[in-house]
């Protein structure tokens, strides 16, 4: 045993590990029943405000009474820079000191205090060694909440109570004052909170009973006085005897206002509780040190270490929380079983096999810890709310009222009040409330319940939604509802019941839709048909140069194929429209010189499309079909294969571009041997360079039956010239039928020249109107002659701005069985067709 001159000589000798928590005091200025002309009202709020009342006080003198005496203070402006303290009537700025490793004698030389009452392996703080997490969560937001230190133990870490019979008030540092015993309430909440720790970390909390002066925890609680810390503090996991003590200021061991640590969870007590204990087991705030958390994620919506205040005070450890601490100590498994959580008029209270998890008549914030099983989340007996819930699946997700979603300019976004489901945890199904759900599906089998004919639902929302899902509406027949397409997604009309709109229900493959089930039988016999979708656009641009131009798309598309040309020929300069920086809604473009050219060029103008992946088809059944492949197949080498999905009858027109700009260089694709079943591809740097190494980029291409026809009164022709374009002029056999000179693309469809070669376009007004024609265009880097023998041009034309619509494809069509009816009755766009005039 250590005697008390010994740990006092270690205390001088070493700046031990600490972590002071003084925030908390500020809540108490503001919601202190004791507390009279303080503020006036309107800047007071009560407990149970969503917001925290801090964030709408600046600059206010306040006078406090605490402990029958009062001082003056004044509040900053910016919360997180200063805290308020009760030393000498100033404000107390906030200090975190740094974790720093024990350096005293005894732990150098590996003596351990006898005190202790576990072995030195199983106490001893560790380093940790950051590499990575097994965790589904950025492992930076892990990172913010390391203090480098943990307990390194066997699945046991012990705590206990100050004892005041056997300690006196007796402490091995004299920088804590008035040492004492907790209250048995306190004693209560400790339990409770590392109880439920205990479900969520694989560590058995093991509480001590200090019957004599050299037997006590771990972690250990007690009441104490230190000038320069005003609410609560503790110490990191350390081998010296004050490593993991929890100090509680004593005049806070109540329960009459909302800091009093006698309070159940929902109250910035008991959240101090906790974040305390999260600190003696190796966690730091997240905005000190090197790695910290963006503004908005620093907020205790997402960890208890946090100063930012977000609405109603945590009941348990948050979402980054028990990632961290999953990591230093691992997970423990829990809820293992085909578990149901009822929650039952609120969002913040549940149960889970009958057992009430957080017992408490307070507004908080819980999390959800389960590693296993196939789980329902039953929100049936919430109470109603006019402005509906959001229920989001997903790892790190929110099950929340839509009230209760703040904002805030230093908080970032957070929730009010709410359970949040943790990292790594899958919840697969659920039972919806009778308000508006919104509800976002997560990469498991989602079935979506609680449809029963004649139950109110409200008007549910359905995100993210594929194949593997279920809309259980067993107990409807064909003939209770009634469904309508509204752009891509599908609406479910139940009658006075409420409605099921499934967001983007019909961009979807119909094998990859969400499931639906009804009283006639299985999900498998409801098929739908195939119906009209926004999948691209048509448009054309003026007036571009060597300068990027970026464009904004009509549209937003999930894997957008880009094709721009050919080009104009105002500049004779060897050139290419290329093709980069391809957005959801944007792209980018520039006009490329060959490497042996200065790079400037004069303006030209080109037509583009940009298309959606996949496989589409027109009402008269023309199918277009649209993909990308990564190659650094070139025509010094291997070709690329591309083998078509749909069921071409002939060799379709065959567009390809570059979509990406890895090989910075002039690069072109070009194409051969193009029928029915497909084509191969290659890329092409210019005639100097073709035989030098290419890197790995994106070509984009895309497929369309060849023939002429009508989209949605846009006329449109998909044909070949025949082996009949040189290095001369060739007019396009453009169709009589158009009635406006049309927006062109066009590809090589050949390769019976070697020589590097690419297309330029221009205009020609006669008699009969504009024609446009297209040369073969060679470079000069190898040399200076330019002709070109004959080659195959594929060219598609389509007149006219504006929308186009189409259908996802299928290769055997399925009939419509769903309400009766022959098909939707409103179209969407495939391609929308625009003109951007002189960027």
């Amino acid at each position: 045993m250590i005697d008390n001159i010994l740990k006092n000589n270690l205390i001088q000798e070493t700046e031990y590990l600490i972590e002071e928590s003084i925030e908390f005091l500020l809540d108490d200025l503001l919601d202190n029943e004791d507390t009279s002309n303080i503020v006036t009202d309107s800047l007071l709020e009560s407990d149970n405000s969503e917001e925290s009342p801090q964030n709408k006080i600046t600059n206010q003198s306040i006078t406090i009474n605490e402990t029958s005496t009062s001082s003056e203070y004044s509040l900053l402006e910016d919360i997180r820079d200063g805290w308020l303290g009760n030393n000498n009537n100033i404000l107390i700025q906030h200090q975190a000191v740094e974790s720093a490793k024990c350096n005293c004698p005894n732990c150098c030389s590996g003596i351990l205090p006898s005190n202790f009452v576990t072995e030195l392996s199983d106490t001893s703080p560790q380093p940790i060694t950051i590499t990575s997490s097994n965790n589904n969560l950025d492992f930076s937001k892990i990172e913010a909440l390391l203090s480098s230190y943990k307990w390194n133990n066997s699945n046991t870490i012990t705590y206990s109570f100050y004892e005041d019979d056997v300690f006196a008030g007796d402490y091995y540092s004299t920088k804590e004052t008035n040492v004492q015993e907790v209250s048995s309430k306190v004693k209560e909440n400790v339990r409770e909170i590392l109880n439920w720790l205990e479900t969520i970390v694989d560590i058995d909390f093991v509480e001590v009973a200090e019957t004599s002066t050299d037997t006590f925890g771990q972690l250990r609680y007690m009441l104490s006085e230190r000038l320069d810390y005003n609410y609560a503090w503790a110490y990191y996991p350390s081998s010296s005897d004050i490593g993991g003590d929890i100090h509680l200021r004593e005049s806070y061991d109540h329960q009459t206002n909302t800091n009093g640590f006698q309070n159940d969870a929902g109250k910035h007590g008991y959240m101090s509780l906790i974040h305390e204990t999260l600190h003696a087991l190796g966690l730091k705030h997240p905005h000190s040190g090197d790695q910290t958390l963006s503004t908005e994620d620093d907020n205790t919506a997402y960890t208890v270490m946090s100063y930012e205040f977000a609405g109603y005070s945590s009941g348990t450890a948050m979402p980054y929380d028990i990632a961290a601490l999953q990591y230093l100590y691992g997970a423990k498994d829990h809820n293992t079983g085909d578990d149901t959580y009822i929650f039952d008029g609120t969002t913040d209270v549940w149960t889970v096999n009958g057992n009430t998890v957080l017992e408490t008549t307070h507004r908080t914030k819980q999390t959800i810890w389960d590693s296993n099983g196939i789980d329902t989340l039953d929100f049936s007996q919430l109470s109603l709310n006019s402005s509906g819930y959001s229920f989001d699946l997903n790892p790190g997700g929110w099950l929340i009222a839509n009230n209760v979603n703040q904002q805030n300019t230093s908080k970032g976004n957070y929730y009010s009040y709410g359970t949040s489901i943790a990292f790594d945890v899958t919840l697969e199904n659920i039972i919806g409330s009778n308000s508006n759900d919104y509800i976002i599906a997560n990469s498991a089998a989602n079935i979506f319940g609680g449809y029963d004919y004649g139950v109110s639902v409200g008007n549910d929302t359905l995100v993210n939604t594929d194949g593997f899902d279920i809309l259980d509406l067993s107990s409807y027949s064909v003939s209770d509802i009634t469904q309508t397409q509204n752009n891509n997604d599908l609406i479910i009309d139940l009658g006075d019941f409420g409605s099921v709109t499934v967001e983007e229900y019909f961009v979807s493959a119909i094998d990859n839709r969400l499931q639906i089930q009804l009283e006639e039988g299985d999900f498998d016999n409801i098929e739908y048909p195939s119906s009209n979708v926004t999948i691209g656009e048509v448009g054309r641009i003026d007036g571009v140069t060597h300068q990027l131009q970026t464009i904004q798309l009509q549209g937003n598309y999930t894997n957008p194929v880009v094709f721009a040309q050919p080009l104009s020929r105002n500049g004779t300069q060897t050139a290419i429209a290329r093709v980069t920086d391809i957005q959801s809604d944007s792209i980018s473009f520039y006009v490329q010189e060959a490497e042996h050219l200065d790079g400037k060029h004069n303006r030209e103008s080109f037509s583009y499309m940009v298309v959606e992946a996949g496989t589409w088809q027109l009402a008269d059944g023309t199918l277009v079909e649209a993909g990308t492949t990564n190659s650094n197949a070139n025509v010094g080498s291997q070709w690329e294969t591309i083998n078509f999905q749909s069921n071409f009858t002939q060799a379709p027109v065959v567009l390809s571009q570059v979509q990406t700009t890895n090989n910075s260089e002039f690069i072109r694709t070009r194409q051969k041997n193009g029928n029915a079943t497909g084509f191969k591809v290659a890329l092409e740097k210019e005639d100097n360079l073709k035989n030098s190494p290419y890197q790995q980029d994106t070509v984009g291409w895309l497929a369309i039956s060849s023939g002429e026809g009508t989209w949605d009164g846009n006329y449109y022709q998909a044909t070949n010239t025949g082996d009949n374009v040189t290095h001369q002029w060739y007019g396009l056999n453009l169709s009589d039928n158009f009635t406006e000179t049309p927006q062109v693309l066009a590809s090589i469809a050949s390769y019976d020249g070697p020589d590097s070669s690419g297309l330029r376009s221009r205009e020609i007004t006669g008699a009969n109107g504009t024609n446009i024609e297209i040369r073969i265009e060679e470079d000069k880097s190898l040399d200076s002659e330019m002709g070109h023998t004959t080659e195959d041009v594929n060219f598609f034309a389509i007149e006219g701005t504006g929308l186009l619509t189409a259908q996802v494809y299928e290769a055997t069509p399925s009939a419509f069985t769903l309400d009766g009816n022959s098909g939707f009755s409103n179209e969407e766009d495939i391609f929308s067709i625009n003109s951007i005039a002189d960027i």
